[in-house]
């Protein structure tokens, strides 16, 4: 939702006229490990709308899920 949200002003307020858009690439875990602890990479990695239930604990502790501005989907690593 945000990512539309953001990509609709930038259209509607022809921003995209004055930018340069690069194709993002996938990060590597080394990559990832230097902005996110390794714990959280590996529950992202596990965790999915059909499990979720399953990690409660960790949902609550890196503050994702259904009551908050993340929400688990699939593939997120």
């Amino acid at each position: 939702v945000r990512v539309r949200l953001t990509h609709n002003l930038l259209l509607n307020y022809k921003l995209y006229r004055k930018m340069q858009v690069f194709r993002p690439r996938c990060a590597n875990d080394e990559e990832i490990v230097q902005f996110h602890s390794s714990d959280y990479v590996e529950f992202l990695k596990k965790v999915s709308p059909d499990n979720y239930k399953d990690f409660l604990h960790q949902l609550q502790k890196f503050n994702l899920g259904e009551y908050t501005d993340c929400p688990v989907f699939g593939d997120l690593l």
